[in-house]
């Protein structure tokens, strides 16, 4: 018999593929996860391979608390760069999230990324920290 959280998490994956359509590096057979914890907060990731010694072209991982998208981990490795898919990948990440009722984005960049999400819109919030209002 399926639980709620599990019919849940499916609705989660199934919505997730639908964003990831529009992501160019995107196969139905790349691996998906949704997982809630005690508190209730999602973590959903997505691995273009599911290989353990690789994590392919593109990656991501974020948590949803409450009405806030905490972007965790995403990545596009060095062939893949400067052709638009980080920017695409966010994009399905904030599409995700808007639809799951966030209203806000955060991260904390490291490397490349404090670069790359101020131009997607993110204000630095403290020197670590950076925050963005979608909805």
């Amino acid at each position: 018999m399926m639980t709620v959280k599990t019919v849940r998490k499916q609705e989660i994956e199934i919505l997730a593929r639908k964003e990831l359509e529009s992501f160019s590096l995107y196969r139905k057979d790349h691996l998906i996860a949704v997982e809630e914890n005690e508190q209730g907060h999602l973590t959903i990731g997505y691995r273009t391979t599911s290989g353990k010694e690789s994590i392919g072209e593109a990656r991501f991982d974020v948590e949803i608390k409450g009405k806030t998208g905490d972007i965790l981990y995403i990545h596009i490795t060095q062939p893949e760069r400067r052709k638009g898919n980080g920017r695409a990948l966010y994009g399905v990440v904030e599409g995700i999230c808007l639809k799951l009722g966030c209203t806000k984005m955060q991260t904390t960049p490291s490397g490349q990324g404090k670069y790359f999400w101020p131009k997607m819109g993110f204000n630095v919030l403290q020197q670590f920290w950076l925050e963005k209002d979608i909805a």
